[in-house]
Parts: structure tokens; C-alpha cells; sequence
């Protein structure tokens, strides 16, 4: 039987959805990520990640032509995040600050 929201299987790492999809949470090592095929990849603080796990990680998405999405904030002018915004164009950047984040007062 099927848990809420369709959820078939769910660990630490994984959550398997009943309409197929699988959302896996990979460790921060470059072997590790190597020979799967993604429709999507989320790289959640993307200015902390190095140069090694990007470029195993995009051909994830060769064979599925799926989306990749980078969320950071800044670190510098350095790093994959810092080019890839920057010096890369073909990419949909959204920038929100935090003044314009609702959730944090003026204050603070």
C-alpha cells in the first residue's frame, strides 16, 4: 500500500513516488554519481561544489535531455556556480536577494 502523496518506498537517501519517479540524494563524491541517467539534477549549494562532481554528473543527462538546475548562493568569483552564471549563456538565472526574501525581516 501506497504511503501519502503516492510514496512507494522511502529511506534516508531515496523517496520512489507511485508514478515511477525516484528521488535520490547523492553523497558529495565523484565516483559515487557516476552511471546513472537523471531526467532532472538539482545541485543544491552549487558554489560549494567542485569542478569534479559537475562534470560527472551532467552526462546524467545526455540520454534523457533533462534539465539541470543550479541553486547557490555566492562564493566568490570562483567555482562552477560563479562561471556558470556569469561566463555560460543558454541558462535561465533567477536572482532573488534577501531583501526581497519575505521571510527575513528588514531588521534583521
Amino acid at each position: 500500500m501506497a504511503g501519502p502523496g503516492g510514496v512507494v518506498a522511502d529511506s534516508a537517501t531515496a523517496l520512489e513516488l507511485r508514478n515511477g519517479s525516484r528521488i535520490i540524494a547523492f553523497p558529495g563524491s565523484e565516483p559515487s554519481i557516476r552511471g546513472f541517467t537523471a531526467s532532472l539534477v538539482l545541485i543544491d549549494e552549487a558554489a560549494q561544489v567542485s569542478k569534479e562532481i559537475y562534470c560527472a554528473i551532467r552526462p546524467s543527462l545526455a540520454v534523457s535531455g533533462g534539465r539541470l538546475i543550479l541553486l547557490s548562493t555566492p562564493r566568490g568569483k570562483q567555482g562552477i556556480f560563479w562561471r556558470e552564471w556569469n561566463q555560460e549563456s543558454g541558462w535561465k538565472k533567477v536572482k532573488v536577494t534577501a531583501d526581497q526574501c519575505p521571510r527575513i525581516t528588514k531588521e534583521f
